[in-house]
């Protein structure tokens, strides 16, 4: 039997964008990922940009139950916010 994981790439990923690693993976409904308002803080959209895309290649190889919250975060590709 062959198993994949990415426990160890995820844990990476998490240090280097400092995001709280648990097990949990449904999006909360209350959880707001609507696009950010003009006087809304943003942030580095390169960077915002990297993660989208390390996270995209987790739900591709070992994660697809992740893969509707990171659908919805990569909308914010051009302008996202911290809450993002």
């Amino acid at each position: 039997m062959l198993c994949h994981t990415q426990a160890p790439a995820i844990q990476v990923l998490c240090t280097e964008y400092e995001i709280v690693f648990g097990n949990s993976t449904p999006t909360s409904p209350t959880v707001d990922l609507t696009a950010p308002t003009e006087d809304e803080e943003t942030i580095d959209k390169k960077r915002y940009q990297r993660l989208i895309g390390s996270l995209q290649y987790i739900v591709e190889t070992s994660r697809p139950v992740i893969a509707n919250t990171v659908s919805y975060l990569a909308r914010q590709n051009k302008k996202a916010s911290p809450r993002h």
